[in-house]
């Protein structure tokens, strides 16, 4: 008998995703010039649809898109397939806050950030 993933690593594959995401873009870079402390992007909300299992060993795939942002919002849609087969396993959006250590919750983006966030999604 196969055994699955739990459901909680699924969770960390698309942190994972995200944070490659924000390297990309260069995000992770500003997040040191909002004063000292920079600024965080908590996840506030997330879904996940799980299709089928995924079993240990399965060759995978994740898929992960940034929406382009009109708020302080950035949300991330994913989708992980079966390499071998191309079936979608599970689809799944999260949805992080963009705050500021010293200002808190931001309602709109700083200009750099949209230019930054743009430029990688007109690429």
């Amino acid at each position: 008998m196969f055994k699955n993933v739990h459901n909680s690593k699924i969770f960390v594959w698309f942190e994972r995703a995200r944070f490659e995401i924000a390297k990309r873009v260069k995000l992770t870079e500003m997040q040191g010039i909002d004063g000292e402390d920079g600024y965080y992007f908590p996840v506030v909300e997330a879904e996940c649809e799980f299709l089928e299992p995924i079993t240990i060993g399965m060759n995978t795939i994740i898929k992960t898109e940034l929406e382009r942002p009109d708020v302080a919002k950035l949300k991330f849609n994913h989708v992980i397939e079966n390499r071998k087969t191309g079936a979608i396993l599970v689809k799944a959006y999260t949805v992080v806050s963009v705050c500021s250590r010293r200002k808190g919750l931001l309602l709109n983006l700083t200009e750099e950030m949209q230019r930054l966030i743009d430029k990688y999604l007109d690429e």
